[in-house]
């Protein structure tokens, strides 16, 4: 018996910032599980947590049987707006001081289990919809602002937003026996670097965390390289045998 399915989600550094696919983790651990043909990969760039999470969970809701979900974690700062048919992730440049950043094809991400494209993105950028997005993202970034200045516990209050996704995602997980990796890249929520008291209220398992720091004088453009990238799936093929020692001895995952 082994991994059957493997589903994979996180933001640019799942993704593969300007590299081709083959060279991205996702692409050489499907390979190297040979899971070419049941795999699926919904990263995205400029993903938030929320969206992670939640378009996992529609993603799996109805899930095959022995499924891996490996989910790259990303950085409390960014938000996620549900609007009309699409997830609209918002970082920290959309609501600085004076920022008048408008919406772009790396920000949406359908709700559905689809993948959003850029022909469909040119066909929404001219729809009434996308002007009612950017009216409610600007009201929604004065209210971050507004935080910002008057919230004393406002990184505080990010952090703990991100580790209830976290617990959400856990949970999902756990109730439907579907088997999970969360990689922590360069400390993005604080889970492997320190502990605050709110992250007890919530009782992580970090046995299926996996943390991953990377030399910052061998990224490309901050992002994982292609060398990065290959060191990142041993990484990954190493917390699976740790974690899921039954398919050791699998025929179909000759790699142990």
């Amino acid at each position: 018996m082994s991994h059957n399915h493997l589903y994979i989600n996180g933001c640019s550094f799942t993704k593969g910032h300007r590299l081709p696919e083959e060279d991205t983790w996702p692409f050489l651990l499907q390979k190297e599980l040979n899971l070419s043909q049941k795999y699926k990969n919904n990263s995205q760039n400029g993903n938030s947590l929320s969206t992670i999470a939640k378009k996992s969970i529609i993603d799996l809701t109805n899930h095959s049987k022995n499924t891996l979900a490996v989910i790259g974690l990303t950085w409390p700062t960014r938000y996620s707006l549900l609007i009309d048919d699409y997830f609209y992730n918002l970082g920290p440049a959309f609501y600085e001081k004076n920022n008048t950043k408008k919406i772009g094809y790396n920000n949406l991400v359908r709700m559905d289990d689809n993948q959003f494209t850029y022909e469909e993105w040119l066909s929404h950028q001219s729809k009434f919809d996308l002007e009612n997005g950017n009216n409610i993202i600007n009201s929604f970034t004065k209210f971050v602002r507004d935080s910002i200045r008057y919230d004393n516990k406002f990184i505080r209050n990010q952090h703990f937003d991100s580790l209830l996704e976290l617990v959400l995602m856990e949970s999902f997980f756990k109730s439907n026996n579907i088997d999970y990796i969360f990689i922590e890249f360069m400390s993005s929520m604080g889970l492997s670097k320190y502990n605050e008291d709110y992250e007890f209220l919530f009782n992580i398992n970090k046995d299926n965390l996996l943390p991953i720091s990377l030399n910052v004088k061998r990224m490309i453009e901050s992002h994982p390289s292609k060398e990065q990238c290959i060191e990142i799936k041993d990484e990954i093929i190493k917390k699976i045998k740790k974690l899921y020692p039954k398919y050791l001895k699998s025929n179909q995952l000759n790699l142990f």
